[in-house]
């Protein structure tokens, strides 16, 4: 077992000498002696003993209380004094430094090994405990969780990514009333409250968080008691969960989706048969007609009108699960400039394109892709009457640059396409995906709210996705995100 390393420092030399012969009989180590303060901060620096021995009275510019707290603040040594005095005045400078101790002069052996051996044990009780608080300090610091302690609405501690949370620093939220952050609509209700003074365990819910900005952010709470100040405290475990409601938002709107999709799908299938019959009789009756025969100009409007209706049939056909994308490994960049050009022919709208010459293959199905394309191009035109500058943009992006809960970790390409039109306000944009909702004229082409759902249908059986930027009156950026092929 390794000897314990004691530094020794004593005026007097008969002293120090009795000293360092005691240690040595009660199997101790002296790694060395000095008689003045300055060289014993000095030798401790460089030997760091595991424990000095200080005679409180010395000769030189410095006392033993003096260098004692030199000695400690420098490496953390404790020091037990060595005194022949028990002034009052003298005592309560020493308690100052935190000393591991005091042996009154003369001592005997047992006492100054019983002293030695009680310093030892409560420096390392002591730095356990530091080091246990220092890891306890750095899981909280550095959890990606704000941890907040509130006793009686006032918070009494929060880690920095609860001030991340509330846009404010630490010093501003510690003491003021954690009420203040949660929505008010949610504080009423007994259970949103954040207390649970007079539960037991641990309970979860979920609230609003209001940052000073105004920024409002939803978030999940653990709450437990715990004493603080002898009083009964929560201490809340908070957990921002924005991409969580994303990613219920996209499931719930896809189950939706795909339950209408099976019911179009259903009603397509059958009226698509009920319109054969009716375009096949209208073609043989209208074999027997003269052209200029009102019953001919009748069925021909029958005719019609049964072709935009088969129309309208393919595209729910295409929304549900019959229309399963025929997909090609080739290369996009011709079919959205085909696509966009055609769109906007003959329009008061510009286009430009910014498409790097690398950009990865894709395995698609060539009409569906070049429908949505032209579908969000279309929008686009239409929300700009006076005319405009629509953008489109491509570039590939890899796993490392993706956003989490959008897309599964594979590359894709990106398709941007930005207008300068009358954007779309927060109250449509949770619904733009959702069948039949539109804001436009209802019609046979204009208004029927399918093309955004068809694009959405076609961007899942592609493995792909669709997302929508836009704020009121500042334009919209819509970005479809395509699988990259795995082979050429």
């Amino acid at each position: 077992m390794e000897k314990v390393n004691i530094f020794i420092v004593e005026d007097e030399a008969i002293v120090a000498k009795d000293l360092s012969n005691t240690l040595d009989d009660l199997g101790y180590s002296v790694s060395g002696v000095a008689s003045t303060g300055p060289d014993a901060i000095r030798e401790t620096s460089k030997l760091s003993p595991d424990l000095v021995l200080m005679d409180i009275v010395l000769k030189g510019p410095m006392d033993g209380i003096e260098t004692a707290s030199h000695i400690f603040k420098q490496k953390g040594t404790p020091v037990i004094f060595l005194t022949a005095y028990s002034d009052d005045t003298i005592l309560r400078r020493a308690r100052i430094t935190e000393p591991y101790g005091y042996i009154v002069k003369p001592y005997n052996k047992k006492e100054l090994h019983s002293a030695i051996e009680i310093a030892r044990y409560k420096h390392t009780m002591e730095n356990r405990l530091k080091e246990s608080e220092e890891k306890y300090r750095n899981l909280v610091e550095l959890a990606n969780d704000g941890v907040v302690l509130v006793l009686n609405d006032i918070i009494e501690y929060a880690n920095p990514r609860f001030s991340q949370l509330c846009g404010c620093p630490n010093e501003r939220l510690l003491g003021s009333r954690f009420s203040i952050y949660i929505n008010p609509s949610y504080n009423h209700k007994p259970e949103n409250r954040y207390g649970f003074q007079n539960w037991n365990g641990i309970r979860t819910y979920e609230t609003i968080l209001c940052n000073h900005n105004g920024h409002t952010t939803p978030i999940e709470i653990n709450a437990g008691n715990v004493t603080c100040r002898n009083q009964q405290a929560d201490l809340l475990i908070i957990r921002d969960i924005t991409d969580r409601k994303r990613l219920e938002e996209q499931i719930v709107k896809t189950e939706k989706l795909e339950s209408i999709g099976i019911l179009a799908g259903g009603i397509a299938h059958d009226f698509n048969n009920l319109l054969t019959a009716i375009l096949g009789n209208a073609s043989l009756a209208l074999e027997k007609l003269q052209p200029d025969e009102n019953l001919h100009k009748l069925l021909s409007k029958v005719q019609e009108a049964s072709i935009k209706a088969n129309v309208l049939t393919q595209k729910l056909i295409t929304f549900s699960n019959g229309g399963n994308p025929i997909k090609k490994t080739t290369s996009i960049i011709e079919i959205i400039k085909e696509t966009v050009d055609i769109a906007l022919s003959g329009t008061n709208v510009s286009h430009e394109y910014s498409i790097p010459e690398d950009l990865w293959p894709v395995e698609i199905d060539k009409k569906q892709i070049a429908q949505v394309i032209y579908n969000i191009t279309v929008n686009a035109k239409e929300s700009m009457p006076e005319g405009g500058l629509i953008t489109v943009r491509t570039q590939n992006v890899l796993p490392a640059e993706q956003e989490k809960d959008l897309l599964n970790g594979s590359k894709y390409i990106n398709i941007s396409i930005q207008d300068q039109g009358m954007g779309i306000s927060k109250e449509n944009m949770k619904n733009i995906f959702d069948p039949y909702f539109s804001t436009k004229q209802r019609g046979a082409y204009k208004g029927t709210g399918l093309g955004l759902s068809i694009c959405h249908s076609i961007m899942k059986k592609h493995g792909g996705t669709i997302t929508v930027e836009s704020e009121k009156d500042k334009g919209s950026i819509f970005n479809i995100y395509i699988p990259a092929a795995t082979r050429s």
